[in-house]
């Protein structure tokens, strides 16, 4: 249960969208990879730019998930798109911090100048499981609230009634997102 980095979330992006697929539901969800959030090495105008062209194609109804990284932190932002609607997700129960409300802000000021809409971005505090206290779990959370939204078939329901009423993930919930992880890249490393 050691911190892990974007690297790692990226990865299990890659096995829920491979899962979605199988299950022919793919079009219903995007991702945005976690680096693209992150002010490493990048201006807040280059990040608002790759999310903006990365959110450009967006069809109706559907639903992105945007991990984040702040300081030594995880969390999950779920967008819908249509509503112009954000839903926030830590582990930790803080609330939206300034800086990715602004940097999301201004991915839909980019947007709306292709765009007719103009409602301003509305944001949606949910409270989702709570790690441990003294903790670094956090990316686990993230990576098992991805898996429980895109793969429970009332998704949204899931999301409006606070992660179904879940309170915190088990060992076992845990473990399980790890598992699929590591069996993912042990399959990696056999093919090459």
């Amino acid at each position: 249960m050691e911190e892990i980095g974007a690297s790692c979330v990226s990865l299990y992006i890659r096995i829920l969208y491979f899962q979605l697929v199988k299950r022919e539901i793919s079009h219903f969800f995007r991702f945005v990879e976690p680096i693209w959030l992150s002010n490493v090495g990048s201006t807040e105008e280059e990040r608002v730019e790759w999310v903006s062209k990365r959110m450009i194609d967006s069809n109706p109804g559907q639903m992105w998930l945007l991990p984040y990284h702040k300081g030594k932190h995880w969390m999950l932002i779920i967008i819908d798109f249509d509503h112009q609607l954000c839903y926030f997700l830590d582990s930790l129960h803080n609330f939206p911090p300034d800086e990715i409300k602004s940097l999301i802000s201004r991915v839909f000021q980019h947007l709306r100048t292709n765009n007719a809409k103009t409602e301003e971005v509305a944001w949606r505090t949910v409270k989702c499981p709570r790690q441990p206290l003294q903790s670094v779990q956090c990316g686990f959370y993230v990576m098992r609230m991805m898996k429980d939204f895109v793969t429970n078939e009332f998704s949204m329901r899931w999301l409006t009634s606070n992660c179904g009423g879940k309170n915190y993930y088990t060992k076992d919930e845990i473990n399980e997102v790890r598992e699929e992880w590591a069996q993912c890249v042990m399959d990696l490393m056999s093919t090459t």
